[in-house]
C-alpha cells in the first residue's frame, strides 16, 4: 500500500503493523520550528509492504516462507493508522507556489485528498509489488464542487481509477500570519493565492455536519457499487439472451428457406400439371414403372443370394 500524503500535512506517524514494513519517503517545504529544532522536510509517501522472505531468510518477491507475512487476503480488511501533524497551507506547493491536485473544496468542506495505490499479488507471494498496472488497484479519483464521491471514477482506465479517500479539514486560530501592510490574518491558507479561511465560531456545528456528509458519502458509494454490480449481471444476461434470439432467427430463417424450396417445388409440380396434363401423367406412370422395376430387381437379387 503507498499513500500519498497530501501538501500541508506536516508529519505523518504510520501505526505499527506487524509482518509489515514501514517506509516514508519526504519532501522539502518551508522549514518552520518545532519544540525548539528547525523541521525542513515533510512526508510525501508512506509505503507499507508486506515482508517476504525465501527459505534463506532473504527478501523476495516470490514465495513467502515465513509464517508472518503480512500479505491481505482479498476476503478481509485491515485498517492503516497514520497520526498527522496539519499545516496551515493547502493546495499548493509552498517552495514553488504551485497549484497541487491533492486539496479542493468538495460539498462545502475543504478537503485533502490522500491518493493511495495498493498492490495486489498471488496468495502467499509478493510478486505484485512493482509499478506494472495489472498489478495495481488505483484510489486516486478525487472530486469538487456538488459532484459526488465516485463522480470521476473510471473503471475503463488502466488502471481502473476508484474514488480516493480524503479528510475534511478546518481552519484554526493557530494559523496566523502578517499580510503586506503588517495586518495580523488568521486561518489557513488555501490554493496558490493563499485565501485565508476564516476559523467557524461554532465548531462543534461544523464537525456534526461533516460527520453527516461522510456517512452520507460512504451510503452512496455502497448504493452505487451495488448498482454497479447488478448492472454487470443484467448486461450478461442480456448478452446471452441476445445470443438466444440469433440462434432463434438462424433456425427460423433457415425453416422459412426450407418452407420456401418445398413450396417452389410444388408450385412447380401444380402449374405443371396444369399445364401439361397428359405429360404430367407420362411422367409419373414412367416413375411408377421403373420404382416397380426396380423393386423386382432387387426382390430377384434376394432371392438369388438365398439360393
Amino acid at each position: 500500500m503507498k499513500f500519498h500524503v497530501p501538501n500541508g500535512v506536516l508529519s505523518v506517524t504510520p501505526e505499527h503493523m506487524p509482518g509489515w514494513n514501514v517506509t516514508i519517503e519526504t519532501r522539502d517545504i518551508q522549514p518552520y520550528i518545532s519544540h525548539g529544532h528547525t523541521v525542513s522536510t515533510a512526508p510525501s509517501v508512506i509505503t507499507y509492504e508486506a515482508i517476504c522472505l525465501d527459505s534463506n531468510g532473504d527478501v523476495t518477491t516470490g514465495t513467502c516462507v515465513n509464517e508472518d507475512h503480512g500479505g491481505l487476503d482479498n476476503a478481509h480488511m485491515l485498517n492503516f493508522g497514520l497520526q498527522t501533524k496539519i499545516g496551515c497551507d493547502f493546495g499548493k506547493n509552498v517552495l514553488t507556489n504551485q497549484a497541487t491536485d491533492d486539496a479542493t473544496v468538495w460539498q462545502e468542506q475543504h478537503t485533502i485528498w490522500w491518493k493511495t495505490e495498493q498492490f495486489v499479488s498471488t496468495p502467499g507471494t509478493n510478486d505484485g509489488n512493482d509499478d506494472n498496472d495489472a498489478n495495481r488497484l488505483l484510489w486516486t479519483a478525487t472530486a469538487s464542487g456538488s459532484e459526488s464521491w465516485s463522480a470521476n471514477q473510471d473503471f475503463t482506465a488502466s488502471p481502473p481509477l476508484r474514488p480516493c479517500p480524503y479528510t475534511f479539514i478546518y481552519s484554526s486560530e493557530l494559523c496566523t500570519q502578517t499580510d503586506n501592510t503588517g495586518a495580523s490574518q488568521v486561518g489557513m491558507r488555501w490554493g496558490v493565492n493563499s485565501e485565508v479561511i476564516t476559523p467557524s465560531e461554532d465548531q462543534d456545528v461544523v464537525n456534526t455536519e461533516a460527520h453527516v456528509i461522510a456517512i452520507v458519502n460512504e451510503a452512496m458509494l455502497d448504493q452505487e457499487e451495488t448498482l454497479l454490480l447488478q448492472i454487470q449481471a443484467n448486461r450478461a444476461s442480456t448478452e446471452n439472451a441476445e445470443n438466444d434470439t440469433n440462434v432463434a432467427m438462424t433456425v427460423a430463417v433457415v425453416g422459412m428457406l426450407l418452407g420456401a424450396v418445398s413450396f417452389g417445388v410444388v408450385l412447380t409440380l401444380f402449374c405443371w400439371r396444369v399445364a401439361r396434363p397428359s405429360e404430367f401423367t407420362r411422367a409419373l406412370l414412367s416413375t411408377s414403372e421403373t420404382m416397380d422395376s426396380s423393386s423386382r430387381k432387387s426382390m430377384e437379387m434376394t432371392m438369388g443370394g438365398r439360393v
